[in-house]
């Protein structure tokens, strides 16, 4: 937070997809290793995917969560390539992702604010949540070129 009294904050947090290769070990469990193959995505177009896989019915709600805290959860391939799909449809759909967070940008100065802040003190203000279909391409061709899946850091 920086230490800043006037609700405004730094750049927005990112989350990596990383893609993961199952490896079974010589007593037979399976782990997960880093192939090296990732992709950044900031939370202000994480956020709005995540956000439309849920409107869409595609992921519930806790699920929504733990993509959304950047969890380390494991999301083997079949399920990426779900995912994709249905980012896909969406995308032809909508053609841009949007949705409400706790962040606001102030029209008049551009700047980042708490939606609190923003509030309290009536500035006109939108969303930055937004991911166009550039940014959501990107997304979904990752999905669909991961080996045996992704972990979301």
């Amino acid at each position: 937070m920086g230490g800043r009294s006037d609700g405004r904050r730094g750049a927005a947090m990112a989350v990596r997809l990383t893609e993961q290769r199952l490896v079974t070990a010589n007593d037979g469990t399976v782990a997960t290793e880093n192939t090296g193959n990732q992709l950044d995505v900031t939370s202000w177009v994480w956020r709005p995917i995540v956000q439309q896989l849920l409107s869409d019915g595609i992921i519930e709600e806790d699920r929504a969560d733990r993509l959304s805290r950047s969890s380390g959860e494991f999301v083997p391939k079949q399920t990426c390539i779900v995912l994709a799909r249905a980012l896909q449809y969406a995308l032809k759909k909508h053609g841009v992702f949007t949705c409400d967070g706790p962040m606001v940008v102030n029209m008049e100065d551009g700047r980042t604010y708490s939606r609190e802040v923003a509030d309290k003190k009536n500035m006109d203000h939108v969303s930055p949540y937004v991911a166009n279909a550039d940014q959501v391409q990107e997304v979904i061709d990752f999905l669909f070129s991961v080996g045996d899946g992704i972990m979301i850091l």
